[in-house]
C-alpha cells in the first residue's frame, strides 16, 4: 500500500509538471461550431473573427463575472473593433483583474453566466458558439489521468473483496 502511494504521488507530480501551463499561447479547442475557452489563458483561435468583448454577468445580474475579449490584432477599426484571432477570458474569480469598463469595445455584447459557471455565447456574425469557463485541456487530461488509475484500483479492490466473501 505504501509503495503504491509513493508511486502515485510520483506519477501525479510528473503529470503536473508536464501539464503545467506554459507562457506560450495555446490553440483554442474548437470543433466545427464550438470553441471551448478556459479562463486566464491567451488563446489563438483557428480562424479570424470579429473583435470585441462579451461582458458576462453573474447569474443574479448583480455584477460582472467575466470579460471575454477577442483582440483586434489583424484589423483595427477603432474602439476595440475589427478582426482578430487572439482571445482572452478575464475572470473576476481569479487573480487576473477584469479590464476597466472604459476599455470595453464599442460592439460589446452581454451574456449571463450559467448556474454551473459555464457560459455559452453565440456569435451570429461567424456562427461560432463560445463555451466560456471550460477547464484547460491540460487540467482535464490531468484529472482523467488521475481518476482512471483510482477507478481501476477501486474496482480491483472490490473484486478481491467479492472473492473473499464467497
Amino acid at each position: 500500500m505504501k509503495n503504491f502511494l509513493v508511486k502515485s504521488v510520483l506519477v501525479l507530480t510528473l503529470l503536473g509538471a508536464v501539464t503545467f501551463p506554459c507562457a506560450a499561447d495555446e490553440l483554442a479547442a474548437c470543433n466545427a461550431s464550438t470553441c471551448f475557452i478556459p479562463e486566464n489563458v491567451v488563446i489563438i483561435l483557428p480562424f479570424i473573427t470579429f473583435a470585441g468583448d462579451v461582458i458576462v454577468l453573474e447569474p443574479d445580474l448583480s455584477a460582472i463575472s467575466d470579460v471575454f475579449r477577442i483582440f483586434n490584432n489583424i484589423l483595427d477599426t477603432g474602439a476595440g473593433t475589427g478582426l482578430g484571432d487572439v482571445a482572452f477570458l478575464y475572470s473576476a474569480d481569479d487573480s487576473t483583474p477584469l479590464p476597466d469598463p472604459s476599455t470595453f469595445s464599442a460592439n460589446f455584447a452581454v451574456a449571463v453566466e450559467g448556474a454551473d459557471g459555464i457560459t455559452t455565447f453565440s456569435n451570429s456574425g461567424s456562427g461560432i458558439t463560445y463555451s466560456l469557463n471550460t477547464p484547460e485541456p491540460g487540467s482535464l487530461v490531468l484529472l482523467v489521468s488521475c481518476l482512471v488509475p483510482i477507478g481501476w484500483r477501486c474496482r480491483r479492490r472490490s473484486r478481491r473483496q467479492e472473492v473473499r466473501c464467497c
